[in-house]
Parts: C-alpha cells; structure tokens; sequence
C-alpha cells in the first residue's frame, strides 16, 4: 500500500475538495491564528527593542566623543594660558621689571639659588638676575600634569643657553609661578 504510487501519502492538497475544506477547520483551529498573532507581536517588541538599544548605544558614542573633545580642547587652553605667563614672566626679566615679573609668582612661589629654593621677592629676583640677566628666550613645551598644574619649558639665553622649567598653579583662574 505504501508502495502504490497511485495512492496519495495524506496530503490534505491530494485528497477530495469537499474532504479537504473539512481537515481544514479541524486541523487548523483559530489557535493558529493567536499564535501568529502572538509571534507577529514578540517580533515586534524585539525589533524595537533592538532599536532602542542601537539608538541609546549611538547616544552614548556621540556624548563620549564630544565630551572629550571638549576636555582635550579646554587643557589646550589651559596650556596656552600658562605659556602665556612665561612669556610674560620671561619678557618682564628680559626688560629688567622684577617687580613686574614678581607680580606673575604665587605668593609661596620659590626661587632655586645655588640648588636651594628661597621664597621669591622681587629684590631677591633683582639680585638673582643681575648677576646674569635673561638675554633671550623661547618657550619649547608645555605639558598639564594635573588639573591645576602645568610644568613650561623654556630655554633661556643668558651668558649660555640653558633649559628651564617653570611650574605653575591656577588659583582663582589665574596662573602663577610656583617654581622658577
């Protein structure tokens, strides 16, 4: 019997019409339909989660891309502000104005003589530099090594051309020299 090609295998497309209209409400009940129902909507539900998700992740990239570029921009302006006062620093010491160039120091600020650090004053600046008085200068690097902190390098001509580096602080959006 299961042999004879002639004989259809069960097939509710190869048996009668009017038997076929039959298996059909019997086996396919409106169950189906609830469960097509059911899937169409779980699809749904995990497509638009899966858009939120996308959506929130671009979010988050987009934010943590800008907010670094702004903190990497404002430490370039810090830097820059910084540098800015050595030049300062270094012109006024050049025009031999101490007390100019006293007023960039922080008021703890030190001075190295003869490998000792010595609070600054603008006679002990006086003194210092009088002995070999700043000919030329070039600021070289500046790097931030902390929020409030930036550590200027210069070199700087007197009778022979020697690098420095000055630290200086922020206090009240103000940079000061620290240590020269």
């Amino acid at each position: 019997m299961d042999d004879d090609p002639n004989q259809g295998r069960g097939y509710p497309s190869e048996r009668p019409l009017h038997l076929r209209a039959q298996d059909v409400a019997t086996v396919y009940p409106p169950a189906i339909k609830q469960r097509s129902r059911r899937r169409i909507k779980q699809r749904f539900w995990l497509i638009l989660g899966f858009f939120i998700v996308l959506i929130l992740a671009c979010v988050g990239g987009i934010t943590s891309v800008a907010l670094y570029r702004s903190s990497e921009s404002n430490s370039t302006a810090q830097v820059t502000a910084a540098k800015n006062v050595v030049v300062k620093f270094y012109t006024a010491l050049k025009a031999k104005d101490y007390k100019k160039a006293y007023d960039y120091f922080d008021p703890k600020g030190t001075i190295t003589v003869n490998g000792k650090p010595q609070k600054v004053s603008p006679a002990l600046l006086q003194k210092v530099e009088g002995q070999d008085p700043v000919k030329d200068f070039e600021v070289t690097d500046a790097s931030l090594s902390s929020n409030s902190q930036v550590v200027v390098s210069a070199n700087v001509t007197r009778r022979v051309m020697k690098l420095v580096t000055v630290t200086l602080i922020i206090e009240n959006n103000t940079w000061r020299i620290i240590n020269y």
